[in-house]
């Protein structure tokens, strides 16, 4: 947006950011002993950590995974969805660093997930570069505050009332703020799941694109240039 008003001056821009679906990502009720069976965890765990997202550099799985060298305890799962290039690596890593709560259970479809957000109490962002970070609002969306880094459009998405920031690999932070969420619970988990919904979904983008639209036709329309535009235009 900035980058456009300082290129074209004086033209007015809308800054549209992306939104998810409110009928995929929902807040349910989930049977958590169920859903860790799938995944062949028998261990009734009173806490789970969920991460989403792509085995990359970017994504920064191996800060979550130092963080949980710190924050591991028996009462504790940390699940980890997703696939990628450093896949067999971070599983080096989880060997080397000695963890044991913890499973990789690849990529999932969206049913799949919003139950992980769900089941979670905690869900992790811990990227280096997002531009934006979709499975933060997805996450929120199904109740679950998000701790997320400090970098791209998790900043503008995170606050006090849904999570926490913590600055790009800082897994010593990262690991202090799980700790402190899980023993406080400081959060009104419905409030999450409507800051979600009012201020990212698509219905809402929906709508004020259409607000756009009949803006930009009343414009032309008050020139007499509706639907009748200049070559040059």
């Amino acid at each position: 947006k900035n980058l456009v008003d300082n290129i074209f001056g004086s033209q007015k821009s809308e800054l549209i950011p992306n939104g998810y679906d409110p009928e995929v990502f929902y807040p349910e009720v989930i049977d958590k002993e169920k859903f860790l069976k799938q995944f062949g965890i028998t261990n009734p765990y009173k806490n789970i950590i969920s991460f989403a997202g792509k085995f990359t550099k970017e994504k920064g799985i191996d800060t979550l995974l130092k963080a949980l060298k710190l924050y591991e305890n028996d009462d504790t799962i940390t699940i980890l969805a997703g696939d990628g290039e450093l896949f067999n690596e971070m599983i080096e890593l989880k060997n080397k660093l000695g963890i044991n709560n913890v499973v990789f259970i690849k990529n999932q479809p969206h049913n799949i997930l919003r139950q992980l957000y769900n089941v979670a109490n905690i869900s992790i962002v811990p990227s280096r570069k997002e531009a934006f970070g979709l499975v933060v609002i997805e996450a929120l969306a199904c109740k679950t505050p998000v701790i997320g880094t400090n970098t791209g459009g998790i900043k503008e998405i995170i606050n006090e009332r849904v999570g926490r920031l913590i600055e790009v690999d800082d897994y010593i932070k990262l690991a202090e703020n799980v700790k402190y969420l899980l023993d406080n619970e400081p959060f009104d988990y419905d409030y999450i799941a409507s800051y979600a919904k009012d201020k990212y979904s698509q219905d809402q983008f929906t709508n004020k694109l259409i607000a756009l639209y009949n803006e930009v036709i009343l414009e032309k329309n008050k020139k007499g240039k509706l639907f009748a535009f200049d070559e040059d235009e």
